[in-house]
């Protein structure tokens, strides 16, 4: 059927498009933190993607990474400031992150792999 979600939501847990988030048939936004600067990068990657914290005062955060039909690939804890997510094993293509801030923000996004 032509515009039907391709996806049974009760086999997988979420599907991330951008910063819109499908759970269990609701939307909704992720909260967004506009003032803060983080930058991810290279895009594209082929080993390693780092996450930055240019405003230099978040003292720890957290990466999940999702591929593009939703599935985590990888969750980092406790980066301090900067870190980095190896993506040398993942396949080539639009991968999506969220960056939790651990006061109740999310930033979202996403990086390709060649």
């Amino acid at each position: 059927m032509q515009g039907s979600f391709p996806y049974d939501l009760e086999e997988h847990d979420y599907v991330l498009i951008d910063n819109l988030k499908l759970e269990e048939g609701l939307v909704k936004t992720e909260s967004i933190s506009q003032s803060r600067k983080f930058e991810v990068f290279p895009n594209p990657a082929s080993e390693v993607v780092w996450f930055v914290d240019k405003s230099l005062d978040l003292k720890y955060f957290d990466v999940e990474v999702f591929d593009s039909v939703g599935k985590q690939t990888k969750r980092v804890q406790n980066m301090n400031g900067k870190g980095s997510v190896d993506v040398s094993n993942f396949s080539d293509g639009i991968y999506f992150y969220k960056i939790d801030l651990k006061n109740g923000d999310y930033l979202t996004g996403k990086f390709f792999v060649d």
